[in-house]
């Protein structure tokens, strides 16, 4: 190990506040401050817990996410406005009802990935009114008449 790394560290000989010790053999990522000769190395531990460990009880963490942690969704900032941040609403795609709300799907401008995201939020935008221009009314797609709720009672 040299300074600078990140390092997870063994808890076995450590106390912890925990009532159990299953999850409990690594707590925190630590920064090595220096190495104490060949086999041991001081951290940045927290007060209260001695700060030089052998190297048998460190385990060198992974800065690299795996390839399916990877995320190339670039999102670009809010536009500042006096009202607070504003984002650009490319097109709504989908419309869902979750928790008795109605939410909308919503492709943002630059984004790779859409969102879902509550009527309310997109009240008085044009890509609201298009969608409900192109699909009716968001939340009206799913309602039967009153007529077909009485035929399918009989």
């Amino acid at each position: 190990f040299k300074p600078g790394d990140k390092v997870w560290l063994r808890l076995q000989n450590v106390r912890s506040e925990r009532p159990c010790k299953k999850l409990d053999w690594r707590s925190a990522k630590y920064t090595v401050i220096e190495t104490v000769g060949s086999h041991a190395c001081r951290l940045d531990t927290p007060p209260g817990i001695h700060n030089v460990f052998h190297v048998s009880l460190l385990k060198l963490a992974a800065d690299d996410p795996l390839p399916s942690q990877q995320s190339d969704d670039h999102r670009p900032p809010a536009i500042l406005t006096d009202e607070g941040e504003k984002y650009l609403v490319e097109e709504i795609l989908d419309e869902r009802r979750k928790h008795r709300k109605w939410q909308v799907r919503v492709k943002w401008v630059g984004w790779a990935e859409p969102t879902w995201e509550p009527v309310e939020f997109l009240a008085d935008t044009a890509a609201l009114a298009q969608y409900e221009k192109d699909h009716g009314k968001v939340g009206s797609a799913g309602k039967r008449s009153l007529k077909t709720k009485r035929k399918m009672r009989r």
